[in-house]
């Protein structure tokens, strides 16, 4: 008997997380990672779409998330509407995912809008495994 409202729950959770064509659950990124982006000092492009209204710029960081989270570097971008960061743009110490030869690293993007008074409005984390 204690397993019946188990049972209805589990039923209810793939509901949960679908989603309808065209709806929107906040900031969504894309990173166009390459292989000339591995160990380099150029940065990919990255789409941003779905970002608050307000957003004045981008502020991005690479951290190797096997690495205590080590800094990779990133930058700034001024939002130009189009929400891309054009590859080759974050140009402060950036340095792309380099894992150690024969080991896998976990990687993230943190990608955070920010309104002109330097406020961030929201973030958006893209994980990624390097090998």
């Amino acid at each position: 008997m204690r397993l019946l409202p188990l049972f209805f729950i589990l039923l209810l959770l793939p509901g949960c997380g679908s989603r309808q064509a065209g709806e929107s659950d906040g900031m969504d990124a894309t990173v166009a990672l390459r292989a000339v982006h591995r160990c380099s000092r150029i940065s990919p492009e990255i789409d941003v779409v779905n970002y608050p209204a307000a957003t004045d710029r981008f502020e991005v960081r690479l951290e190797d998330r096997s690495d205590s989270r080590k800094f990779h570097g990133g930058g700034s971008w001024k939002n130009d509407g189009t929400g891309v960061i054009p590859e080759g743009a974050l140009m402060q110490h950036y340095m792309g995912p380099c894992p150690p030869a024969d080991a896998e690293r976990s990687y993230q993007y943190v990608i955070t809008a920010v309104d002109a008074e330097g406020n961030p409005l929201m973030a958006r984390h893209i994980i990624f495994v390097q090998d």
